[in-house]
């Protein structure tokens, strides 16, 4: 395999060993210090070292386990994968219950031991639903949009959810663009990126801002 493949591999595969211990050190501790602790580095560095090149290339893998977005919809060997080291994140599995299962045969049954981490579009409200992001921008209360992803964090959290797919920065210049309706104004979104990451030990919830858009 040529150099600049293996080199993109493992520059990919620490970002996401980082965000694994990341999320199980905050599960640990609630402050900022988690975040500059040296010894992450280290395991991270361990690990890679350890990890056979298909192991490397399994953190990169991400199936689809629930609603039909993005590959692997429908299949029925997640577990055997999972013990195998060939999945690193599945989106879309949503329940304590679910996630648990999943989880438990990640850190018990791989080689490794290394966790899943579970991500899902959590966009306008987990359990709780709230208006979809261009309706809450409508009421002009960036307060009250940030109150209403906070507990769409908490709720996500809670069962497992550790990486959310919002908010969501679609800014378009037309208007006949449908996915417009899932874009806010710039401070908007910024409210409701600061209530994900906000320092609520309920929370432990990595949001991704996606999809810019100048359509």
């Amino acid at each position: 395999m040529p150099r600049r493949y293996l080199s993109g591999i493992r520059y990919s595969c620490v970002g996401l060993l980082c965000l694994t211990v990341l999320m199980i050190s905050a599960s640990a501790q609630s402050n900022s210090s988690a975040l500059n602790d040296p010894r992450i580095d280290t395991r991270v560095n361990v690990l890679l070292n350890r990890m056979t090149l298909q192991e490397k290339i399994g953190q990169l893998v991400q199936y689809s386990a629930g609603s039909p977005t993005g590959p692997g919809t429908g299949r029925t060997d997640y577990p055997d994968m999972i013990a195998q080291g060939g999945i690193g994140s599945l989106f879309n599995l949503t329940g304590a219950r679910e996630v648990n299962a999943m989880q438990k045969i990640a850190v018990e049954k791989s080689r490794l031991h290394i966790p899943l981490i579970f991500g899902l579009d959590v966009i306008h409200g987990y359990r709780t639903t709230f208006p979809v992001p261009l309706g809450m921008s409508a009421t002009w209360n960036p307060n009250l949009v940030e109150k209403a992803a906070r507990i769409s964090a908490i709720e996500a959290s809670q069962e497992g959810v550790r990486w959310t797919f919002s908010p969501m920065v679609d800014i378009a210049r037309d208007a006949r663009w449908g996915r417009i309706v899932e874009g806010a104004k710039i401070r908007i979104w910024a409210r409701r990126l600061r209530a994900h990451m906000c320092a609520d030990t309920r929370v432990q919830i990595l949001p991704i801002p996606i999809r810019f858009s100048r359509a």
